[in-house]
């Protein structure tokens, strides 16, 4: 009998999770790695820089902590590549995907673009000069090989053939690419000849390593997307085939140890398996991958788990080597024995912000982040207080981190009489109560109801509110955010939302649909697409009050931002050079019917602001940019739903403005002319009292009830027992 109540209890309990566990969203894409590169001067001043999600970050602490990189570089291009010379570690050169090349000459702090003369402005693999900084050899992705020697004065195509090159290396007086057509291409007699070796029919090179610092064999090593490895003993007319341990497989790097004279030590990494260590004398490859971890969404996106190694030019002190892959970065301090992952991406990175419809009195804003919950000031920024009571799910309850995705945070424009302020996670629609300090939820039903939120004019009065998903569904409520229905579906994620402030009169909403604007005049009953933009990468729009502008709309692109008219249909575009580019944030003054005033983060430039309606703009808070701080989202490829410059509601009073940059969020208040910084605490998960929330004691009662009825059923099931044994005595 003892037995069958362990047995009851146990699939009560399994029952119990399997029915009320919500499904987990992991955050897609993951922390992807795209290239990684490490300071000639390590040892001494710690620098590396990490291309993950297309966009740069810079350490100078070994990559115990991060910052992006801003100040030069437009987001309007994923950015790929790094390299730089050992002759002169200040100059470094970066690759991007449409903007052709750039060049820093302070460590990766500011870049300026290169690409004069260059052709094919989406460069992939590029190759600095080891013997000069001013040389480097660069690759089209659609193919074509291209030279500077002049520090990208100007460049000029050296290979003509549309030949994809995966690797680039310079060895003595030569340069080798490897080719996707199975060859390797040789620049030799100062890159005005080339010459072709024959590799193997239908194998792809992806990487090349040439042993540089030794006489001893081999001479140089050749991977391949799907032939396995070469190598060559004598010179480059030959290859001979590696054993077949790695055909199954892409190689993407091989690096030969900084002292390889000494240790005869080489490393390869592949796709899939990670990384491998070769010792000469022992004559054999063994899978060095102790520690590196996968992710399935790798096979989801169809995206290698490794790619590329880096060995640390101090390796024979630090014995440091770093990993690229799917899941994040990866390090070894003991020659590749074992692995551990950097944090490329901190927890705390802004998400969301928004400032208090009674700030000039209550002094009040609210920021969301990337996994460390929500906070609140009361006092304009000074102190910072967690509001994460209730936010996570009884599903991350049981997961080893215990943190919860979020997404935008905004007041209720009813603040000052309701106390409330809503947000969503992945799954559910969050709605905080100031009164009672904890998060209630309004389950999505395993479909996300909201990543961006806005509100009707008169909330006050029809308690109506539109929300997007990053699923393409646009939801309305008019409870409050208590109830939802569903208005449309589209094909892609939601980012942004408009109401306009005559919603009552003339029922009109924006939408942001995958970085096209499509609008309703019916309360969202039916949508169309705006063609203007059909062509242009929309980042915000805004639907305005009356002004002597006679502005009635402005939308924020990737080439500069278009205003309508309210006696026209048609859209005209800005013409101050200083805002003819790509645009990260837009913010309009709630007071645009009077003041005119806008303010413009312009990506890699930093912050303008107009007084006329646009007409002109000038530069503001050159602090920022300066410190590498541009008031934008820290990543445009997903999830962007929040706007990272937010007028105070009351500015006409009290002139605040609050933005964020990556982990910091500012506050200014003159206008937007400067700026200060405004912490954020770092995330305690002790504040999440998870106890405290109402869908944690709903799920208790459930665990008591099915408890009670178990016990039941076992008291009498027992009763029975003896019975039936009396029965037979």
């Amino acid at each position: 009998m003892k037995g069958k109540i362990l047995l009851l209890t146990a699939i009560s309990i399994q029952i119990f999770f399997l029915a009320f566990t919500e499904e987990s969203k992991a955050h897609a894409p993951h922390d992807v790695i795209s290239d990684i590169y490490i300071s000639p001067e390590f040892e001494t001043n710690k620098v590396l820089l990490s291309v993950i999600r297309g966009i740069l970050l810079r350490s100078t602490d070994e990559g115990k902590t991060w910052k992006k990189i801003v100040q030069g570089l437009p987001s309007s291009y994923r950015l790929n590549e790094l390299d730089s010379s050992p002759k002169d570690s200040n100059t470094i050169y970066l690759s991007s995907e449409g903007n052709g090349i750039y060049k820093s000459v302070d460590y990766g702090l500011s870049w300026k673009n290169t690409s004069r003369n260059l052709q094919d402005k989406k460069i992939g693999t590029i190759k600095a000069s080891p013997t000069s900084s001013q040389e480097v050899i660069a690759s089209g992705q659609a193919g074509g090989v291209y030279i500077t020697t002049d520090g990208g004065g100007s460049w000029k195509q050296v290979i003509s053939e549309k030949i994809k090159i995966n690797a680039i290396e310079f060895f003595e007086e030569k340069v080798l690419l490897g080719g996707q057509d199975g060859r390797l291409h040789i620049l030799k007699n100062n890159r005005k000849d080339t010459e072709t070796v024959e590799i193997k029919g239908g194998c792809q090179i992806s990487s090349i390593a040439a042993n540089k610092n030794s006489s001893a064999s081999p001479l140089l090593f050749l991977g391949t997307n799907n032939c396995g490895l070469f190598y060559s003993n004598t010179d480059l007319s030959s290859f001979q085939k590696a054993e077949d341990k790695f055909l199954d497989e892409p190689i993407k790097s091989i690096q030969f140890s900084p002292d390889f004279s000494v240790d005869s030590k080489i490393y390869l990494s592949t796709t899939g398996k990670g990384a491998f260590c070769f010792i000469k004398d022992e004559e054999n490859w063994e899978e060095c991958s102790n520690g590196l971890t996968k992710d399935k969404q790798a096979e989801k996106y169809k995206e290698p788990h490794f790619t590329k190694l880096a060995i640390s030019p101090s390796f024979s002190k630090d014995r440091t080597i770093f990993l690229e892959g799917f899941n994040g970065l990866f390090k070894s301090e003991n020659a590749g024995e074992s692995w551990s992952e950097v944090d490329t991406l901190s927890p705390e990175i802004i998400v969301g912000l928004d400032v208090s419809p009674n700030y000039k009195n209550d002094s009040t804003a609210a920021v969301s982040t990337y996994l460390g919950g929500a906070y609140l000031t009361n006092n304009s920024g000074m102190d910072w207080s967690p509001i994460n009571n209730g936010i996570l799910s009884f599903a991350r309850l049981f997961e080893k981190d215990q943190i919860e995705r979020i997404f935008s945070i905004k007041f209720s424009p009813n603040y000052i009489k309701d106390r409330t302020i809503f947000s969503s996670s992945w799954w559910d629609f969050l709605r905080f109560k100031s009164s009672n300090k904890i998060w209630v939820r309004v389950p999505g039903k395993k479909e996300n109801i909201a990543v961006t939120i806005d509100f009707s004019p008169d909330y006050d009065e029809d308690q109506t509110l539109y929300t997007g998903s990053d699923r393409g569904h646009i939801f309305k409520s008019q409870d409050g955010g208590k109830n939802f229905s569903k208005v449309k579906s589209f094909k892609g994620e939601i980012s942004s939302l408009s109401i306009s402030p005559s919603f009552k009169s003339n029922r009109k909403i924006l939408a942001i649909v995958n970085n096209k604007l499509h609008e309703t005049s019916d309360a969202g009953k039916s949508w169309k697409e705006v063609n203007f933009f059909s062509e242009l990468f929309v980042r915000s729009a805004e639907i305005l009050t009356d002004s002597s502008s006679g502005i009635k709309s402005i939308v924020a692109t990737n080439e500069g931002i278009y205003s309508q008219s309210t006696s026209e249909e048609s859209w005209e575009k800005f013409s101050d050079e200083n805002v003819d580019q790509y645009i990260e944030a837009l913010a309009v003054s709630p007071n645009f019917k009077n003041d005119e005033i806008l303010l413009v983060s312009v990506s890699g430039k930093g912050l303008f602001k107009s007084n006329n309606g646009g007409e002109i703009f000038y530069e503001v808070g050159r602090e920022l940019i300066k410190n590498n701080h541009l008031l934008s989202n820290f990543s445009s490829s997903s999830n962007v739903t929040s706007q990272p410059i937010k007028f105070s509601p009351t500015f006409s009073e009290d002139n605040t403005v609050y933005g964020y940059s990556d982990k910091s969020t500012f506050r200014s208040v003159d206008g937007g002319e400067t700026w200060e910084e405004v912490g954020v605490p770092k995330l305690n998960k002790n504040k999440f009292l998870l106890y405290t929330t109402m869908s944690f004691r709903k799920y208790i009662l459930y665990f008591l009830a099915a408890f009670l009825v178990i016990i039941f059923i076992t008291i009498k099931a027992r009763k029975r027992s003896i019975s039936e044994n009396h029965k037979a005595s």
